[in-house]
């Protein structure tokens, strides 16, 4: 019996802590609308029209992923609005990983904001801080959250508030 109660703790403790990746109960169109409405409602009207979103039915979106270091497969649902000019570090990208693909998305999204970084290091200093101050979190549901702009802070709380309702 004294054997027997640890391991029950233990074994609850496990279940508790380690109980497996946080879904969403959204489908996956569900989860692109949401992204896409909350990311929008988060810019200014100049910022939706200097970055317009990129989704999946975009042709430059499988593109724009293999920069961000994420594999199509690896995800179910995204969002991205990310600067093609080469001036910019801005991007803003909400991606629900695929199954098991949480740790891939993540270490695919910092090794993205690491190449931003070093990108405008020695370029232009005022990009090189956007790209250093930039913010990745996972959200209750699992939803990794990328926002790398001016007033990260505040873009980043505004879309995770309306994401997390």
């Amino acid at each position: 019996m004294k054997r027997l109660f640890p391991l029950l703790l233990t074994l609850a403790l496990c279940l508790t802590a380690c109980g497996g990746e946080k879904k969403s109960d959204k489908t996956p169109e569900e989860l692109n609308t949401a992204y896409a409405e909350a990311i929008t409602a988060a810019q200014s009207p100049e910022e939706r029209e200097s970055f317009p979103q990129i989704g999946p039915e975009d042709d430059m979106y499988e593109l724009l992923l293999g920069l961000m270091g994420i594999a199509p497969e690896d995800i179910t649902a995204s969002a991205l609005m990310v600067s093609t000019r080469g001036i910019q570090a801005y991007s803003i990208a909400a991606v629900m990983p695929a199954e098991g693909k949480g740790d891939t998305v993540r270490k695919g999204l910092e090794g993205y904001i690491e190449n931003q970084k070093n990108t405008f290091q020695f370029y232009l200093e005022d990009q090189y801080q956007v790209a250093a101050n930039a913010k990745l979190d996972e959200l209750s549901d699992g939803t990794l959250l990328l926002v790398m702009c001016p007033e990260q802070d505040q873009v980043f709380e505004a879309i995770k508030a309306d994401l997390e309702g």
